[in-house]
């Protein structure tokens, strides 16, 4: 492919895999539930992982200093690459500000989701759905450094004259056509007062293309990636 995938892996999974990704992200450090810092931070990783952070834990009552402290010597003692902040709770002042003291302070790249990502710090995005196409879902952000959050899951498209409703699925058999704009392969079934689009996504051909659009790191999912 043409962009390295790094495979965001659970603590659990990362205890019993057999063989580790090329590439790792570890998911996650929260914000503890218990004390001012961060909890479950990795004792070890493969040199140039990704360290991730997400708000499972609301950020409230802890210490800034604190957790870049924590960050800072993890980062330092794991060799890790950079910090991804999964952050998917409404925005807020406060994250705000320990956000923009993270990336002053870190000596690494700190990823963060658009509405927190400040100056030339990358920007982390969620998935892209199968129904949008790359050049407008990136459209926002030409000229900042990308990191795309992936999924090579397909999904189903469901219109009816109520609305749509987009579903993720798991496995499908073999889509017969083929639409470009999407790097989708697809299917149309027209059923009583409603029509369903079956699509998975050709993810060689997507992160080529996403890789001419700026795009400069992926980061999936290892449930969804293992064979």
């Amino acid at each position: 492919m043409a962009i390295a995938i790094h495979l965001a892996i659970t603590a659990a999974e990362f205890s019993t895999c057999a063989q580790l990704p090329e590439r790792v992200a570890w998911l996650a450090c929260h914000f503890s539930s218990s004390g001012p810092g961060l909890s479950n931070i990795p004792k070890s990783l493969p040199a140039h992982s990704l360290l991730m952070v997400d708000d499972s834990t609301p950020f409230q009552n802890h210490e800034p200093e604190h957790i870049i402290r924590q960050l800072r010597e993890a980062v330092c003692a794991l060799e890790a690459q950079a910090v991804i902040l999964d952050f998917q709770r409404p925005y807020d002042k406060d994250v705000q500000k320990f956000v923009c003291t993270l990336q002053k302070e870190l000596f690494c790249p700190v990823a963060a989701p658009p509405e927190y990502a400040q100056g030339d710090s990358p920007v982390f995005l969620p998935p892209c759905p199968l129904n949008k196409p790359l050049k407008n879902h990136l459209a926002p952000y030409q000229g900042r450094s990308v990191w795309l959050d992936i999924s090579p899951l397909p999904a189903k498209i469901t219109v009816t004259p109520r609305g749509s409703h987009y579903e993720v699925l798991k496995d499908i058999s073999k889509l017969p056509h083929w639409e470009s704009n999407l790097y989708c392969h697809y299917k149309i079934d027209i059923e009583d007062e409603r029509i369903v689009f079956t699509l998975v996504r050709d993810l060689e051909r997507w992160l080529t293309e996403a890789e001419k659009l700026g795009v400069s790191t992926a980061i999936g999912l290892y449930q969804e990636f293992r064979k």
